[in-house]
């Protein structure tokens, strides 16, 4: 109910019924400690809220799990909503073509259903193998027996092969040449991008014709992003062309479809960049954090302004709250070391191996406390 209060104060104009059905399923106290902190801090009473942020780092100490949750339903339900059609597999997909950012940085895709019922993306269809995707974290599949991962030549074959398979949203063309780890492993590396604001930039530009005054030319995006990531490595070597899952899928389970993604966390990057062959420093991050940059810029280009995106979901109103968003950016790096960023997705904040992603959440809640930041501005 706290939540919801808060969210209503603030000029959210949702229905405080909603709101507080919402905030039935928050995760617990620390949740509202959080926004609780947001308001005092607003309000000039130091006091109360170094109240809440030291019951907060309390829950880190005592209970982190409940951290956790607590972040895991912000990042889902009071984070601005303004993201949600962006993380999506289809969303990001269209926007990355919108903004110019397919081709360059984020992997030609082309959506199954569109491609079933037209010829839209027929003319430039780029023959590879395509990977299956779709609307959960690890997607695999609904059609047994059927491969995630096929060579096709034209857009009737991937309609062949997924156009039956409801849970199929997007086929993505797989990285050509990935760069490889392990005995000749396709691997992929999972950064966490913490997302503290969205604002106009204060450059204007007044449009030909317009006469309703000067008009925003861009965005100030307040992102940083995590030192260390997730590394994921496909079972089996990488082999082009192949129809073998385990060739192909980094996210693919420890034990099959059926297991734990088998993941390790990277946190020294000088032992990764000898065990990868990779010169990180020089090349690959400063690579890796240009992409992240340039996707976030044409991302978050749409969420300024105090119009309604979803419903009644204000971004100025959610901005007014100044919660964070935090999002997965997985990349496959190519053998030039060039990054392709090839899903954006909502982290799964509770799983108990997630470190890396555990101290960005630490971070967004304002209860790290001594020691090294775990995240690096982005701008």
């Amino acid at each position: 109910m706290t939540l919801a209060f808060a969210q209503h104060m603030r000029g959210h104009t949702a229905e405080p019924t909603s709101l507080y059905m919402l905030s039935a399923n928050s995760g617990g106290g620390a949740a509202a400690m959080f926004l609780l902190k947001r308001i005092f801090e607003d309000g000039g009473d130091d006091e109360n809220a170094e109240t809440y942020a030291t019951a907060l780092m309390q829950v880190k100490v005592d209970v982190p799990e409940q951290l956790w949750v607590s972040f895991e339903a912000i990042n889902w339900y009071y984070a601005a909503p303004h993201w949600v059609p962006l993380i999506g597999k289809v969303g990001f997909a269209a926007r990355a073509r919108e903004t110019g950012l397919e081709g360059v940085f984020v992997p030609y895709s082309l959506d199954v259903f569109e491609g079933k019922d037209s010829a839209v993306g027929t003319s430039d269809f780029i023959p590879g193998d395509y990977i299956a995707k779709g609307k959960h974290r690890v997607y695999e599949g609904t059609q047994e027996g059927t491969p995630r991962v096929r060579h096709c030549v034209c857009v009737e074959d991937i309609v062949n092969f997924l156009g039956d398979d409801a849970e199929c949203l997007l086929a993505q063309r797989c990285v050509k040449d990935p760069a490889l780890i392990d005995g000749g492993r396709k691997y992929s590396l999972h950064f966490y991008v913490v997302v503290f604001a969205v604002d106009e930039t204060a450059e204007t530009a007044v449009d030909e014709g317009e006469t309703d005054g000067p008009k925003p030319t861009g965005v100030i995006v307040d992102a940083s992003v995590t030192r260390g990531f997730k590394l994921c490595v496909a079972p089996e070597p990488y082999v082009e062309g192949c129809e073998d899952d385990d060739s192909h899928l980094t996210n693919r389970g420890a034990f099959g479809d059926g297991g734990t993604v088998n993941f390790t966390e990277v946190d020294d990057l000088n032992a990764f960049a000898l065990r990868s062959g990779l010169d990180w420093d020089g090349v690959v991050w400063p690579a890796i954090t240009n992409a992240l940059r340039e996707t976030l810029r044409a991302l978050c280009g749409g969420m300024v302004g105090d119009g309604d995106a979803i419903g009644d979901f204000s971004m100025r109103a959610h901005q007014s709250m100044r919660i964070p968003k935090i999002v997965e950016a997985t990349f496959v790096l190519d053998a030039a070391s060039a990054p392709w960023l090839v899903d954006l997705s909502q982290p799964d904040c509770v799983n108990p191996r997630a470190k890396t992603l555990h101290g960005a959440v630490e971070e967004a809640m304002g209860c790290r406390g001594d020691g090294e930041s775990a995240l690096i501005p982005l701008f």
